[in-house]
Parts: C-alpha cells; structure tokens; sequence
C-alpha cells in the first residue's frame, strides 16, 4: 500500500494545523463518529489538512482560533444544538468567501432550496467515494486545478 504524506497535523482537539506545503484546510463538522471519521481519511488521502469538530459550537470554536487557516468546511446538516446551515451562516458571517458543503441524509425540498440559495453544495448520505470526490474540487477549485 503506498503511504500518504500527511499535509497537516491535526486531531480532534482545536490544535492549530502546521501547514506543510500550502495545503488547504478543511473544518469537518459531524456528530457521528463514525462518519467523521470516515470522512477525515478521506480528505487525507486527498492530501488535504483536516481539523475536526463534533458539533457547531466547537466548529465555531476552532474557526475564531484560526479563520485563516482554514479553506472550506464541510458540515452535518442534523446536529444537536447547532444545524449546519446555522454553522455555515455563523462561519459565513465572519468570512463571506468560506465555501461550505452540508452534507446530510435527511434533505427535504425546503431544506434543499434553503442550503441553495445560500450558496453552499449539498451531498446527501449515503454517498459513495466517487460522489465525495467528485463534490471536493467543486469546494476548492483553485487547489484541485493547481494539482493537475
């Protein structure tokens, strides 16, 4: 198996990354565990900086530490306390450029044109690798076209 060098340090803690060639960060925000942590290898292998949160107030958190270290998030849309739509506005207030993607396995219409007209791309769950792949160069464009 080839080994994959890791561009940034991060855990689950609000640790600020150390950034290792120019490597985006992605703030990761889902209640479940288990997809978080599906979905943090999955950055990685995309050679992307992950900094991980298990609800909105510590996305929040981690964010106010370091805006500008991180390049886009990617949030649950069911969270207790927080929704991510609230997440996305909350981050959004502060960084109007941070582009965002809710994903989530509970999408109705309303809902739908609700994350829409915010701007910020929708995946639902289940999805499959190709799907997530495919969603990640529409979240950073400038980064997936500078590695081609």
């Amino acid at each position: 198996m080839k080994a994959l060098a890791m561009p940034f340090i991060a855990t689950h803690s609000s640790t600020i990354p150390v950034a290792v060639n120019e490597r985006p960060n992605v703030l990761l925000v889902d209640d479940d565990e288990a997809v978080l942590d599906l979905m943090a290898r999955l950055l990685r292998h995309q050679e992307l900086g992950v900094l991980t949160a298990s609800c909105g107030p510590e996305a929040v958190a981690i964010f106010e530490e370091c805006p500008e270290q991180i390049s886009a998030l990617i949030s649950d849309f069911n969270m207790p306390g927080m929704s991510g739509l609230e997440l996305c506005v909350t981050l959004r207030d502060q960084n109007p450029d941070l582009p965002a993607m809710i994903v989530s396995g509970n999408l109705n219409s309303q809902i739908l044109d609700a994350v829409r007209a915010c701007r910020y791309q929708v995946l639902p769950k289940p999805f499959t690798l190709e799907q997530f792949n495919k969603a990640l160069p529409k979240l950073l464009p400038k980064y997936y076209l500078a590695r081609r």
